[in-house]
């Protein structure tokens, strides 16, 4: 008659979370916790889009990728925002100075 009684390995094809320990149990919980983790590291990765700026010097390669920061919400930190500072300052006299250089050579002789 013992032959006949179902062995622990059928009883948990069919009942699989009745007849497992509190340890296993857990594992079990672990196993689809980091499952489910990995697969939505999976989806984040597939939707990732990467972008290999090349370009010569001055191109406008660093102002693409801060006007796509801008755009898309990525805030600044304490440390971009003071370079950027620097920056601006520089281009504003640049500017001015340009602006004056051009009045001084578009001006009448008369």
């Amino acid at each position: 008659m013992a032959d006949f009684l179902p062995t622990r390995s059928v009883l948990n094809q069919c009942f699989p979370v009745c007849l497992l320990s509190s340890t296993e149990v857990e594992q079990l919980r672990k196993s689809k916790e980091i499952d489910k983790s990995l697969s939505r590291d999976k989806t984040y990765a597939e939707r990732l889009v990467k972008i290999l700026l090349l370009g010569a010097g001055e191109s406008g390669k660093s102002t693409f990728l801060k006007q796509m920061r801008i755009i898309h919400g990525q805030d600044f930190d304490q440390q971009d925002r003071e370079e950027f500072r620097a920056t601006i300052y520089s281009n504003v006299i640049k500017a001015l100075s340009m602006d004056r250089l051009g009045k001084a050579e578009c001006r009448p002789p008369y």
